[in-house]
């Protein structure tokens, strides 16, 4: 069957037809709804918290700084070799 230009503005005329039959008849505009689930609007909340946290904690930087101007900073090995042992196995982990 071939279509025509005729032909298709019948088809066109038809398509507004049931569309404006599908939304009641009325001159109204649909809307476009989007639903979150509950697990994203989480993610949301979690990234503005993120955004609003600063990424130094200058107390925390200062209170160091005093200290090892003091000399009073103590080194654990232990907490080293610690660290260094729970970053190896995140590596491997990860890897």
């Amino acid at each position: 069957m071939k279509i025509s230009g005729s032909r298709l503005q019948q088809i066109g005329k038809m398509y507004q037809k049931n569309s404006f039959q599908k939304l009641g008849g009325s001159n109204s505009v649909r809307e476009d709804k989007v639903n979150l689930s509950r697990e994203a609007k989480e993610l949301k909340r979690i990234y503005e918290v993120l955004a609003k946290t600063p990424d130094i904690r200058t107390e925390k930087v200062n209170q160091l700084k005093r200290v090892i101007q003091q000399g009073t900073y103590e080194i654990k090995g232990e907490m080293i070799a610690e660290k260094m042992i729970e970053g190896y196995f995140i590596d491997k982990i990860v890897k």
